[in-house]
């Protein structure tokens, strides 16, 4: 055979040897190791909301809160604290010292005018309520305390400047509420630490008067007013001291009861058993006298007791209250009463009690905004001349401004403060009215004057009247100018201090600066 065809033949039967049946399976192996985790798959849809529960039972009450204070405030007070000029700090306050607070609001603000004189003026013109440090020249005087004329050798300048009644505690009221009230009541001058200087300028005189309640209400009030620092110069005045021995004894103690005696009858204030002192005080007395009805009949300076007596309990009610008012924080005589009071007695002219005719010059500053620049004090209760318009003309007068007992009606003159009145109440609004028109009616006041309507200021000719002229004049050493020229046939027909021309003209002249009524304004 071939070698190739015997090696084909041996491979074939190697082959077919080697073939057989299958096995049966071996066991299997162990799992190999898990793989790594894949990615999470994005989130279901949310399921359906279940079923709601039951409700669950109530929970137990709280325990009741303590009851707040009810704060009530009499008329005055609301308004007072409705009308003040700056926001009143009342956090903290009770409702005895809420009412107060109030109530020396209404007086700062709608009766005593506080304001006139002590605000102060800010670095840009502003207004700085109850600041102070207003200027008021008060003439020269001597080593002496004698009245003078600068600039003759010994003879002082003297200037008064209205004190800081805000609560700054550098520039402001430093006083405690008992200082307050003594210097109200004397006219001591704290700043002096000796006690032997007076007040001058402010009325104390007649604040004097007010009830003990209402010094203290005052006080409180100024103390809850916003702080104003505004630094005030010191006084260049003579030095007169106090007489402290109508309210206070030797022992620096307040008197029990004291007596009126600034007019023409001398009358006790009156006063009210005090369980306290076990004796009557006038202090006991305010808690009964609520509107100040006696002693408003007290501090009346005229021989009035007949006069009042006759009236109605109503009207003798209103009367009293007005009386109050005018005769003390009102100060309605320091204006409407020619040189008001003797400076040394403190006594009150009452032969020309609110008959006007004191005359006025208008700062500066205010001439061309209240288109004055001298004025006259109205009469208010003389028997020919004095206030007669019924109830609704008076109300006219203070609530516009506008006087309307003359042919041509005009502007209240400076400084009538009618914008402040007009924020009294209507009771003491009517008491006011009563007490000046009971006073005209009775006829104390005989042989009184009309007169004159303020001297108009002027700038060019044009601010005045056809046929009048704009006149330079010069009012304390200031230049200006008023309308001069109106047709007259006295002098009553013409502006405050002008005379008229009865011989020639028959019009009005220009004030002359050495009359009496220039030299005795205010």
């Amino acid at each position: 055979m071939q070698p190739r065809l015997v090696l084909v033949a041996l491979t074939a039967l190697i082959v077919s040897a080697c073939s057989g049946s299958t096995g049966k399976a071996g066991v299997d192996g162990p799992d190999g190791k898990d793989g790594v985790d894949g990615k999470t798959g994005p989130a279901g849809k949310d399921g359906a909301d279940g079923a709601k529960g039951a409700t669950g039972a109530n929970g137990k009450d709280g325990t009741n809160g303590t009851n707040g204070n009810d704060i009530i405030l009499s008329e005055n007070a609301r308004l007072g604290l409705s009308i003040s000029k700056v926001a009143v700090d009342l956090t903290g306050l009770d409702g005895d010292q809420t009412e107060s607070v109030g109530r020396g609001a209404y007086l700062v603000n709608a009766v005593a005018d506080c304001q006139g004189c002590h605000n102060g003026s800010g670095a840009h013109g502003e207004t700085l309520f109850l600041a102070g440090n207003v200027d008021f020249p008060i003439g020269g005087f001597t080593s002496v305390g004698a009245p003078c004329t600068p600039p003759a050798a010994g003879c002082t300048d003297g200037h008064v400047f209205t004190r800081n009644l805000t609560p700054d505690k550098t520039t402001g009221l430093k006083l405690s509420e008992d200082q307050f009230v003594k210097a109200l009541r004397t006219g001591m001058d704290f700043k002096d630490a000796t006690g032997a200087t007076s007040l001058i300028v402010m009325p104390w005189a007649q604040l004097r008067w007010l009830t003990d309640r209402d010094l203290r209400d005052v006080y409180h009030y100024l103390k809850q007013i916003p702080a104003v620092s505004n630094p005030v110069q010191s006084d260049v005045k003579p030095k007169f001291a106090p007489n402290t021995a109508l309210f206070y004894a030797s022992n620096g103690k307040p008197l029990a009861t004291t007596t009126f005696g600034d007019g023409a009858t001398n009358r006790p204030l009156p006063a009210a058993f005090d369980p306290v002192a076990g004796k009557p005080t006038n202090l006991a007395a305010e808690e009964y006298d609520g509107n100040d009805v006696l002693r408003g009949l007290a501090i009346s300076p005229l021989a009035d007791d007949a006069t009042a007596a006759a009236l109605t309990p109503s009207q003798q009610a209103l009367y009293g209250r007005g009386s109050y008012i005018v005769n003390g924080p009102g100060l309605c005589n320091e204006c409407h009463t020619v040189g008001g009071r003797n400076k040394m007695t403190h006594k009150v002219d009452t032969t020309h009690f609110l008959a006007g005719g004191q005359a006025f010059a208008v700062p500066p500053p205010l001439q061309p905004i209240l288109g004055q620049v001298r004025t006259m004090s109205a009469n208010l209760t003389g028997d020919l001349y004095g206030f007669t318009l019924p109830y609704a003309g008076f109300l006219d007068t203070w609530l516009s401004g506008v006087s309307f007992t003359s042919a041509t009606p005009h502007t209240l003159g400076f400084p009538m403060p009618f914008d402040v009145f007009r924020n009294m109440t209507n009771q003491d609004k009517e008491a006011v009215y009563t007490y000046i028109t009971t006073i005209q009616k009775a006829t104390f006041i005989t042989g009184d004057k009309k007169h004159q309507a303020p001297a108009r200021y002027c700038a060019v000719v044009g601010d005045c009247e056809v046929g009048e002229a704009c006149t330079s004049i010069t009012i304390n050493g200031a230049p200006t100018k008023e309308c001069t020229g109106a047709a007259c046939t006295a002098d009553s027909d013409c502006g405050a201090c002008q005379k008229c021309d009865t011989s020639v003209t028959l019009k009005c002249l220009a004030e002359d600066p050495a009359s009496a009524c220039v030299t005795s304004s205010l």
